[in-house]
């Protein structure tokens, strides 16, 4: 996933960085089991996420922080 710089403000005078994130799964079957491992944020970057938002005539900016790196596991059985 990767996002280019943003405006902080609709001047466009200043701006939030460009991130990039890496993101991870590695899986293993056997018969009707899966056993899967999801790595998010790999590099575990730290990183300003921006979402502008527009509506009915007003306009917003939404900013979040980067959710640091994440392991998930999960084991699966089909029937």
């Amino acid at each position: 996933f990767a996002q280019s710089r943003v405006p902080i403000g609709f001047e466009n005078v200043s701006f939030y960085d460009a991130w990039a994130q890496l993101d991870a799964t590695v899986n293993y079957k056997v018969d009707r089991w899966k056993l899967q491992l999801n790595v998010k944020n790999l590099t575990d970057e730290a990183y300003l996420l921006t979402q502008a938002l527009a509506f009915e005539g007003l306009a917003a900016q939404r900013v979040g922080v980067a959710t640091p790196r994440t392991v998930l596991i999960s084991l699966a059985r089909a029937f």
